[in-house]
Parts: C-alpha cells; sequence; structure tokens
C-alpha cells in the first residue's frame, strides 16, 4: 500500500478498482445496478448525476484530513462536480480554521 505525503493510503490500482466496483453493486446500498449508481453527494439538492466506472469519483464519507480512510464504510459514489465542490468547501474550512489558530 502506498504511502503519500499526508498520510492518506489509497492502496494499489487493484484496491481502487475494487472499491468502485463495489460502489456500483447492489450490495453497496447506494442504489447501484452494476454498472451505474446515483450520485450520493448531492452536494445540490438538483444533483440528478448517474455515474459510471470511468466517470465515478470515490468520496470519502469522513474526509481524510480527519483522519477518513477509504474503506466500505466511509466511502460514497460522487459525480465530479458534487466531490469537487466538497473539497473546495473543505480547503476553505480548514485555511479558516489554520488562520484563526
Amino acid at each position: 500500500m502506498a504511502n503519500y505525503p499526508d498520510g492518506d493510503k489509497r492502496g494499489n490500482s487493484k484496491d481502487r478498482k475494487a472499491r468502485k466496483l463495489w460502489l456500483l453493486s447492489p450490495a453497496a446500498g447506494f442504489g447501484g445496478n452494476g454498472d451505474f449508481a446515483p450520485c450520493a453527494m448531492k452536494v445540490s439538492p438538483a444533483c440528478q448525476e448517474i455515474v459510471d466506472y470511468g466517470s465515478m469519483d470515490v468520496d470519502r464519507i469522513d474526509p481524510g484530513c480527519s483522519g477518513g480512510r477509504y474503506v466500505r464504510g466511509n466511502i460514497r459514489p460522487a459525480c465530479k462536480p458534487c466531490n469537487n465542490h466538497a473539497s473546495h468547501i473543505q480547503k476553505r474550512e480548514k485555511a479558516a480554521a489554520v488562520a484563526m489558530a
């Protein structure tokens, strides 16, 4: 398992592929059918994105900056716009917290 400077342990390509396939499966509980799943982030209530293996981002519910890991109980399928929007919010919040310290 690769270690990244921020302590993020994403696993190898086989691990990442297995996570994406699981998120698309009905067993994950996100409404997937094995090929497609709805975006589970829904940063915007209007988000109706359906993602597939190639277009899906794997989002951590508890973010990495808070110690969240890429494990089944902490991941969900996300569309790129929702995941990017949430990432920008987290970065702004983290910068504000550092500025206040």
